[in-house]
């Protein structure tokens, strides 16, 4: 469970990440919340567009999001 706030200035955040994120991708909440990017930088590089087009469109239209791609 996470609450994500895209931002114009090209610096989005997370301003909640449950707990789940340590077994989901093993970083801390707290970690997550302070640096967006430490949760960026584990999407595949190849997968990173259709991550960004995935979130792109749930926040466009309201919308549940769902991607499915590679982690480091």
């Amino acid at each position: 469970v996470y609450r994500y706030a895209p931002s114009t200035n090209g610096k989005s955040a997370f301003t909640y990440v449950s707990f789940g994120s340590r077994e989901l991708v093993e970083l801390e909440p707290e970690t997550i919340l302070q640096d967006a990017n430490t949760f960026f930088s584990l999407i595949h590089a190849d997968d990173r567009p259709s991550f960004q087009d995935a979130v792109a469109i749930a926040v466009e239209s309201l919308a549940v999001w769902q991607w499915e791609g590679r982690l480091i």
